[in-house]
């Protein structure tokens, strides 16, 4: 696919880590974080993403061009809320797969709005959604993307509290979810508020047959920008 008419992504951050949290914990990404999100939760750790105004609008080619220099072809696109820009991030997706052609596409979203990548070989859909906004609105729309992601969709749940972990069981036995598929998070964004809270999560998903993720990159480096 030819990058023409490149509209581009409004890129707050990119920069090369490793997945720090879930089913590729630890994998060398490169992270594209996108501006703009539809919620705003009160224990959002990147609120800077809220803002749209002070925003570098990236071409898909310099985009393809960064990922290339990288040193990995490894992609995790997240924000903010990235499907805001669905129909962008599937041309980024198709040229991605043209000029790279390997490498991890992982997409990370809170489960708001319904797209479609089955077609573009995702390999993780990782959704995310926020307890605190559920309505029977947004758990159908959970419910659509992950069924039509299987195998390749995760459900995160960031929970802190005997309240979150009984919606989660709520949320998996209405949706019919596989309970593998699923990964608690502990809420936290030091080292200190999340070593307080992760033994009793792993706890729970023990308990639950659920998963558990730690957040590496915030034990590793705290909770700094591109990192």
């Amino acid at each position: 696919m030819s990058i023409r008419n490149d509209v581009g992504l409004p890129v707050i951050e990119s920069y090369v880590s490793i997945q720090g949290e879930g089913k590729h914990l630890g994998l060398p990404v490169f992270i594209l974080r996108l501006a703009g999100c539809n919620l705003k939760c009160p224990w959002c750790d990147s609120k800077f993403t809220w803002d749209t105004d002070n925003v570098t609008n990236m071409s898909m080619r310099d985009i393809i061009y960064e990922v290339i220099n990288s040193g990995t072809t490894n992609l995790l696109i997240t924000g903010g809320e990235p499907l805001l820009y669905d129909d962008r991030i599937k041309v980024l997706l198709r040229i991605f797969n043209d000029y790279i052609g390997h490498g991890k596409k992982i997409i990370e979203t809170n489960g708001t709005i319904y797209a479609d990548f089955v077609e573009l070989g995702l390999d993780e859909l990782v959704i995310s959604p926020k307890l605190d906004f559920m309505s029977p609105e947004y758990l159908t729309t959970v419910n659509i993307l992950y069924d039509r992601h299987r195998p390749n969709a995760t459900l995160k749940f960031v929970v802190s509290c005997e309240k979150d972990i009984s919606e989660v069981d709520r949320i998996v036995k209405t949706i019919n979810a596989d309970r593998r598929d699923v990964i608690l998070m502990a809420l936290g964004d030091n080292p200190d508020k999340l070593h307080g809270v992760d033994k009793e999560v792993i706890e729970w998903a023990i308990d639950r047959g659920y998963r558990w993720t730690p957040r590496a990159h915030i034990y590793v480096y705290g909770n700094v920008r591109g990192r």
